[in-house]
């Protein structure tokens, strides 16, 4: 653990493949220090070694790793991100590797993409909910409209040539 102000910060330390045969070796090890130098580690530093089964992160049954970050108070964390973003994006990632942004951003696009359905169903309703009584009354309108226009249309003939026989 590194101690930073309030915070205790745990370290891991993992030795290149060919000097992992001898944890030992760990205390030994030259690491750079502030100004530069390289410094055994116990130089300055008190070394537990604690053996325990290793952890491996997995999400979706794929390793990971997995980058947390807090932003400062009032900020929020798609700004964060905004600024974080193109940054990430430049690092070139090996073979059979993928970054996925999760979180904030992850939550928020899922939320844009049900919105946009909702949104899409409840046009639907709506304009279903106008169309209905509206056609509802225009066929009723029209079936009047037809109904007088048969009745009317031979009365009113009838009437006006009668009155307009005259005229020839």
């Amino acid at each position: 653990m590194i101690s930073e102000g309030d915070h205790l910060i745990p370290v891991m330390v993992r030795l290149r493949i060919e000097e992992r045969n001898e944890a030992e070796k760990i205390r030994t090890m030259h690491v750079l220090s502030a100004r530069g130098d390289l410094a055994p580690l116990d130089g300055f530093a008190s070394v537990n070694l604690k053996p325990e089964y290793a952890n491996i992160a997995h999400f979706n049954k794929l390793r990971t790793v997995t980058v947390k970050a807090f932003s400062v108070f009032g900020e929020l964390p798609s700004n964060v991100l905004k600024r974080a973003r193109p940054v990430i994006d430049r690092i070139n990632l090996p073979p059979g590797c993928k970054l996925e942004y999760a979180g904030e951003a992850k939550e928020l696009s899922k939320s844009r993409i049900e919105m946009g359905r909702v949104m899409q169903i409840s046009l639907a309703l709506i304009a279903l909910a106008m169309v209905i009584p509206l056609t509802a009354v225009h066929i009723f309108g029209l079936l009047f409209a037809v109904l007088l226009t048969l009745v009317l249309l031979p009365v009113l003939y009838f009437i006006f040539c009668a009155k307009l026989r005259w005229i020839k």
